[in-house]
């Protein structure tokens, strides 16, 4: 999810060096950026509270990341029904890509199915 994120936030930026014109898409983009950026941040920011034992947060900067998530979470509301948006949604899913050689796992209804017995 997070390599989702920092590619769309490339992408966004990219399109940016071109110098879009103002307008409805350019303005989802912008806050598209910020939903990312917030995930990247917190999701950061949540691995370094969970294994980093030398870090000691401070209350300024937990509410700081308080803040960065409900602003996420206000932008989202904006934007949440634009195509990019749920295409953006749907990228978090990722695409775990197998190995040539990887095997295929069993489904599990098929693997039923296999182990009934031929009523014939």
């Amino acid at each position: 999810m997070k390599t989702a994120s920092e590619t769309r936030v490339s992408q966004i930026n990219a399109s940016f060096k071109d110098n879009p014109p103002e307008g409805a898409e350019r303005t989802v983009a912008i806050h598209l950026r910020t939903v990312a950026n917030a995930f990247i941040q917190a999701q950061q920011r949540r691995n370094d509270a969970d294994y980093n034992m030398a870090k000691e947060w401070t209350p300024v900067e937990v509410d700081k990341q308080i803040a960065s998530v409900n602003e996420a979470f206000k932008t989202w509301n904006m934007i949440r029904d634009e195509a990019v948006a749920q295409a953006y949604l749907v990228s978090l899913l990722g695409a775990k890509e197998r190995r040539p050689n990887e095997p295929k796992l069993p489904n599990a209804r098929t693997e039923r199915r296999k182990k009934r017995p031929n009523p014939e």
